[in-house]
């Protein structure tokens, strides 16, 4: 059943309803006609709708979705329309935007989440991109059983409807969630020159990203459309009329989550339910933090579990001391070029279409992509690309905490890009095959000029230039609530992301993860919360 959200007002628009009402409360009479829910998902985003999917298929199981923004049924063409992807990552119905500390003269000095039922697979570039295998390994390795390469293939084979390899020993064409690569006749200018001129530089091309066998090499994005001009969000995927329609599943939206509430005396370590920003209590035996690797660290802190020097420093009561909640947050860094080609575009599809992941070592290993992405077009301007580069092994590591102002706003963040000297070396090196790529026919039969940096190449090989960088997030940020041992100082869950030293309480999302993987995170959310889902329905 579907319990519609209640702030704003009725509105049509292009043929689509937005229903909602304004009241004292977030919460309706119907979502209290239960007396306890026997699991509660606090964030309908990408994770968070895979779960409220995945879990009521168990007929027996009460399941409460609740989600902070608007329903998916006030998607406009924002989120609808693949070449939209700047609008709807800048309205603020779809996300929350931040800024953030970052080193040096920014370029981009904000971070950007969904607020939306369907979240960041609302507002991102639907770049379907899994990682490597060895990054799944390494979680392995590092005490997460069950999340081996071996292991989660067969999830992400799960979640897919692969459109262009239907069903191979890699991919499937039965889930629920439609990949389709865009095509070279649908590349930009810019895109098209990098995807010839790194031909000619020895890449070879890639027809599937996501096959490990076939990198480094240069190919097409994979994304979430069936047809390459309309965006297909999880929530879109997953929550389907007809799973919405199961009598043991409620959907709230509107509707943001204060903190998770624990029991008293034995029980003060025994999570009994949730309590809305408007002071409503909602009984759970289960709770599922699904908002994201800001706002699941951000929620643990507020019910009183972290790291108990943050917990004082609000003055919130503390339920569990867990150093590694906000911590070991991880993103790829990276920097941007910007050019101006001389002829006007028209923007169609996704802006991630062409990906070069290759290493800049010659030694096969992925640790860098490079894209490019046309930005604004107009018969005077021609067109403005952007040409992002982002090291995806870094090795600083960060930290969200309450916002000192408000901590019920958006959190404090500190990626610290750049801090640590091999992260430093590695980006020059990346950046210097970007210097190549401007060397190639390809690039100059383009016709571009490079409006930003705007130093020669000489110059920008220069260690000088390096430690001034215009620094630019990928917007992966993972690892606030990682998982590993318990004997794990940092580690804040299990293998099957329960928190631990709490009870009825997990984090699935990507803050979960331990690791960064080498990889756009969108697809990983979505396999982690299939994964998760297996263990509890089992």
């Amino acid at each position: 059943m579907l319990v519609q959200g209640n702030w704003g007002e009725n509105l049509w628009r292009k043929g689509r309803s937005f229903v909602s009402t304004m009241q004292s409360s977030c919460i309706t009479p119907r979502i209290m006609d239960k007396t306890q829910y026997d699991t509660i998902i606090v964030g309908g985003g990408t994770s968070g709708s895979v779960l409220a999917a995945r879990l009521s298929e168990d007929a027996h199981r009460n399941v409460l979705l609740i989600e902070r923004g608007g329903d998916h049924s006030s998607y406009d063409d924002k989120v609808l329309k693949a070449e939209r992807v700047w609008d709807a990552a800048a309205s603020r119905r779809f996300s929350r935007t931040r800024r953030m500390r970052f080193p040096g003269n920014f370029l981009r000095n904000n971070i950007t989440v969904g607020h939306t039922l369907g979240g960041t697979s609302a507002i991102n570039a639907m770049a379907a991109v899994r990682g490597q295998p060895e990054d799944y390994d390494a979680w392995s390795e590092l005490g997460c059983e069950g999340w081996s390469w071996q292991d989660v293939l067969p999830v992400f084979k799960k979640l897919e409807n692969d459109l262009d390899f239907q069903d191979t020993k890699l991919h499937s064409s039965k889930g629920p969630l439609p990949l389709r690569r865009w095509r070279p006749t649908e590349f930009s200018l810019a895109q098209n020159a990098l995807y010839q001129g790194v031909q000619e530089m020895g890449v070879k091309v890639c027809d599937d990203v996501n096959d490990r066998s076939k990198l480094p090499g240069v190919g097409s994005f994979p994304g979430t459309s069936r047809n390459g001009t309309e965006r297909v969000t999880v929530s879109l995927a997953y929550l389907t009329p007809e799973v919405r329609q199961r009598a043991n599943l409620t959907i709230v939206t509107d509707c943001p989550v204060g903190k998770v509430e624990f029991g008293k005396g034995p029980e003060a370590k025994r999570v009994i339910g949730v309590r809305t920003q408007d002071d409503r209590l909602i009984l759970g035996k289960e709770v599922i933090v699904s908002c994201g690797a800001l706002g699941s660290p951000q929620l643990l802190l507020l019910s009183g579990v972290g790291p108990q020097e943050e917990l004082a420093r609000h003055q919130i009561p503390p339920v569990h001391d867990l150093p590694g909640v906000g911590r070991n947050m991880q993103e790829h860094v990276g920097t941007c070029f910007i050019y101006r080609g001389p002829y006007e575009e028209e923007m169609i599809g996704s802006p991630a279409k062409v990906l070069w992941a290759d290493d800049y070592d010659g030694n096969g290993d992925i640790n860098f992509h490079i894209s490019a992405a046309p930005v604004r077009s107009g018969p005077i301007i021609g067109t403005i690309s952007a040409v992002p580069v982002y090291h995806m092994l870094p090795t600083t590591r960060g930290a969200v905490t309450l916002n000192r102002k408000n901590p019920h706003g958006f959190p404090d963040c500190d990626l610290n890009f750049l801090t640590h000297p091999q992260d430093l070396a590695a980006l020059q090196k990346i950046v210097a095959r970007v210097l190549e790529w401007e060397q190639t026919r390809a690039f100059k039969d383009w016709g571009a000029i490079r409006l930003f940096p705007r130093p020669t190449p000489n110059t920008l090989k220069k260690v000088k230039w390096a430690k001034q960088v215009k620094t630019i997030s990928y917007f992966h940020a993972v690892g606030t609530c990682a998982m590993g041992s318990v004997d794990d100082s940092q580690a804040v869950l299990d293998s099957q992301c329960r928190v631990h030293g709490i009870e009825g309480l997990r984090v699935v999302d990507a803050s979960s993860m331990p690791r960064i993987i080498r990889g756009n995170t969108y697809l990983c959310c979505t396999m982690f919360a299939e994964r998760v889902a297996e263990f509890m329905n089992k």
